[in-house]
């Protein structure tokens, strides 16, 4: 279902993100104004702003603010130490191994061999899916994988996971609560029995551009897309039947073309359980993005397995899904951390400002 009616206005976001992929800053301190709190730009980029109330001042980086302790950062980002954190409150986390710079890829194949395909391969500091390698099914795709990452990438430092099967959700916990959720779904396209595959993937790019959030990552017709095409048996120029479906990309990252859906309402309650008890299994992360592993089927039973704990998180998706419902991140935000702004939520629903000409002054800055 298409959720534009739920979207901020649309033409103030179009207009603002044309030179502008921050949108995370734009949210929060949009909202944070639009309740009469004062607003600081600090950098040119607005990666770095200031939301002051009177009663109290935060220091947001991004989505990060300042009450969040720099150990607490320092876990997220790496993905070893954190699965640690996280093993130990007794959240379930895939099984695997940290490998360092001085672990040959000899001994990792030999690891692989006795730990059982399929695999994933990321490295233990990194961020947006980067170096990220999933359905490792045998040596020689792990040996490419492995090259991948540490030569072409230059990361030293691997992680190595038995691959988990199931929908991949990133789950937005504040304090005691899940406000959103949204699977990630790797590029594709359907079939109608008229439009060309090429034709198929130009009118997927038209309706990714009226989505504030992936207006700016089309799904690009490279050698991976080109490569699943003809592993399906057809070309740019077939016509796929009706509901033939095809996957374009391995990884489901939103960036390279996949859909961010909205599963808020479909998570099951021992899945939002587990997620809030994985936020807080890191010490003094009141605000995060978990990536989960969740059998979203019916009547699913599943508690679902953490793969990353993010201080920072990109909760674009979970405002501008493609499909399904939006959610307000940024209002749930401000309400949490502005508790004395609430009674002003309501009285200034249609305040805006134009970040792009407040922005023009700072290029001199």
């Amino acid at each position: 279902m298409d959720n534009r009616e739920n979207w901020l206005p649309h033409l103030i976001a179009k207009s603002v993100f044309q030179g502008s992929s921050n949108l995370r800053s734009y949210l929060i301190s949009l909202e944070g104004w639009r309740r009469g709190l004062t607003l600081t730009v600090k950098d040119k980029k607005m990666h770095l702003y200031l939301l002051s109330s009177g009663q109290r001042t935060h220091s947001i980086d991004m989505s990060r603010i300042d009450q969040i302790p720099a150990e607490a950062i320092e876990i997220c980002k790496n993905k070893g130490l954190a699965k640690e954190y996280l093993a130990r409150a007794g959240v379930p986390v895939p099984k695997g191994r940290v490998f360092n710079k001085t672990n040959t890829s000899d001994e990792i194949i030999d690891f692989v061999h006795a730990f059982g395909y399929p695999v994933v391969l990321k490295p233990v500091n990194s961020s947006l899916a980067r170096g990220v390698v999933t359905g490792i099914q045998d040596e020689a795709s792990l040996r490419k994988g492995l090259y991948y990452i540490r030569q072409e990438l230059g990361y030293n430092n691997i992680m190595i996971e038995k691959q988990i099967f199931g929908a991949e959700v990133r789950i937005i916990v504040l304090g005691d609560k899940a406000i959103g959720a949204y699977k990630r779904v790797p590029a594709s396209i359907i079939g109608n029995e008229k439009d060309t595959v090429q034709k198929l993937i130009d009118r997927k790019n038209e309706y990714r551009k009226t989505n504030p959030y992936l207006r700016n990552y089309p799904l690009k017709i490279d050698s991976e897309v080109l490569d699943n095409i003809r592993k399906a048996g057809y070309d740019l120029q077939s016509v796929l039947k009706e509901g033939e479906h095809i996957v374009l990309r391995e990884i489901n990252s939103l960036r390279v073309g996949g859909d961010g859906v909205d599963v808020t309402e479909e998570l099951p309650e021992r899945v939002v359980i587990n997620a809030i008890k994985a936020a807080k299994a890191i010490p003094g992360l009141p605000f995060a993005g978990l990536d989960m592993i969740v059998n979203l089927k019916d009547g699913a039973d599943d508690i679902g397995t953490v793969l990353e704990v993010n201080s920072r998180p990109h909760f674009g998706a979970a405002v501008f899904p493609l499909y399904g419902k939006a959610r307000d991140v940024p209002g749930a935000f401000i309400d949490y951390f502005f508790p004395e702004s609430i009674e002003n939520r309501e009285n200034n629903r249609n305040i805006y400002f134009n970040l792009k000409g407040a922005m023009h002054p700072l290029k001199d800055y």
